[in-house]
């Protein structure tokens, strides 16, 4: 077997075998719904943003050119975004409700599964660009989503951008990237502990990804379902391969940005159109889809560019 396809499967096997556990845990319950309700609620609110704040302080800013990467994620989102549109308007002519689903299974993208994969990927040598870019990648997903969903009216718009701004992951990304800036010295005992969160934060959410999906679901494969899924899965990492082909000049990040492109999109998705009212049932099977057709894809796109 080739080594770097040795080195591929060093990195998928891990996060498959914790997606795979966590469907299987909570399919046979040997942990009850209320576990895993329990532990999405931990991994949102304290363990997954003490680990974007801890590589955030830890990140040194001036040894990349911040303002390529910033570019390209900024033109991706937006022709992602432009592409799910006009693949809606020309096409599935779908209700604003379904819509919102369906432009959150284009744009977003799990970012579990990102760190676990650049961590093994890539190693510390890219440990400031993977912070960077879950932090530029939450915030403008975020907005995008709240764009979309506020063209109804209802909720507000204001009620929407409060929500956002209220988003622990937000909050972690917006305050990391502040000290860091600042250059306000870190007690060492603070930055251990959210080292010590942090590191929970990754298997927990890996195995709440596979108790979340919902294969039942899967009954029936509609085109709402397989139109994001290739935005999402196919057409935007070759966006992005066309755009750090374009814009950024380092190799190692460009694959970076590739792999992040390629992934499918979170589960915090189901709880945003469940609260926001988004079509939820539609965009479960997205994230069930996605994240099961993934292994294929994503593997398909590191043997491109690694």
């Amino acid at each position: 077997m080739l080594p770097i396809t040795n080195h591929i499967l060093e990195a998928l096997v891990p996060v498959i075998a914790l997606v795979v556990a966590g469907y299987i845990f909570r399919k046979s319950q040997f942990l009850p719904d209320s576990f895993w309700e329990s532990a999405e609620t931990l991994t949102f609110y304290v363990l997954f943003p003490s680990l974007i704040l801890f590589r955030l302080l830890k990140a040194d800013f001036s040894q990349i050119d911040v303002a390529p990467l910033i570019i390209t994620c900024l033109l991706f989102f937006a022709l992602i975004t432009a592409i799910s549109w006009f693949c809606d308007y020309r096409l599935m002519r779908l209700e604003h409700h379904t819509w919102t689903s369906f432009l959150q299974g284009s744009i977003r993208y799990n970012t579990f599964i990102a760190l676990a994969l650049a961590d093994k990927l890539f190693g510390p040598e890219l440990f400031t660009v993977s912070a960077l870019l879950v932090g530029v990648f939450i915030t403008v997903v975020n907005l995008i989503t709240v764009i979309a969903f506020s063209l109804t009216g209802t909720p507000s718009a204001l009620k929407l951008v409060a929500g956002v701004l209220k988003n622990p992951l937000i909050i972690a990304c917006l305050l990391g990237i502040s000290v860091n800036l600042s250059r306000l010295a870190i007690p060492e005992f603070a930055n251990e502990t959210l080292s010590v969160f942090g590191r929970a934060a990754l298997p927990l959410a890996l195995l709440a990804v596979g108790a979340g999906l919902r294969i039942k679901s899967l009954q029936s494969i509609k085109p709402e379902i397989i139109a994001p899924s290739v935005i999402k899965l196919i057409i935007a990492p070759a966006v992005m391969m066309l755009l750090t082909w374009l814009l950024i000049q380092d190799r190692p990040i460009s694959n970076m940005l590739v792999l992040f492109a390629s992934l499918p999109t979170a589960s915090a998705a189901y709880i945003m159109a469940r609260k926001m009212g988004g079509n939820a049932e539609l965009m479960a099977s997205i994230i069930t889809f996605q994240t099961i057709v993934s292994v294929l894809t994503v593997t398909a796109v590191l043997l491109i560019i690694l």
